[in-house]
């Protein structure tokens, strides 16, 4: 049996309308945070998010920000087929499942204030089955 995972990402996700448009599951981490991820690194993760990132309300993110920032990487690539995720947009709710297919990385500039002003993002990219 699968598991549920409930992602609400608020108002303004704009990576929302791509993940739609294309059918995959997205998530987004400064890239020098990313290093961090791969190096299965938490503590240097924390840090580095503490002095560099903010959150789309402009703040510094607090522990639990930033722990659930951290669990969402490791869910991210522990996602199987019997996996549904929910996502709510603010006006509709959406349900996928997750679809085998290995996940793809790709690098662009953070436009939306993420990060500091031109902080690259790594962007994380998995199929679903909608």
């Amino acid at each position: 049996m699968g598991r549920v995972f409930i992602k609400n990402f608020g108002d303004g996700n704009y990576m929302w309308p791509v993940a739609l448009e294309k059918s995959i599951i997205t998530l987004i981490s400064d890239s020098n945070a990313f290093n961090f991820v791969e190096a299965n690194d938490e503590n240097g993760y924390r840090d580095y998010i503490s002095k560099n990132v903010l959150t789309a309300r402009g703040k510094v993110p607090d522990k639990g920000t930033s722990t659930m920032w951290w669990n969402s990487h490791e869910r991210f690539y522990g996602l199987t087929p019997e996996d549904i995720i929910v996502h709510d947009d603010g006006t509709r709710l959406y349900w996928t499942r997750v679809k085998d297919g290995a996940v793809t990385l790709r690098q662009e500039v953070d436009a939306n204030r993420f990060a500091k002003p031109g902080a690259m993002l790594t962007v994380q990219e998995r199929p679903d089955a909608s």
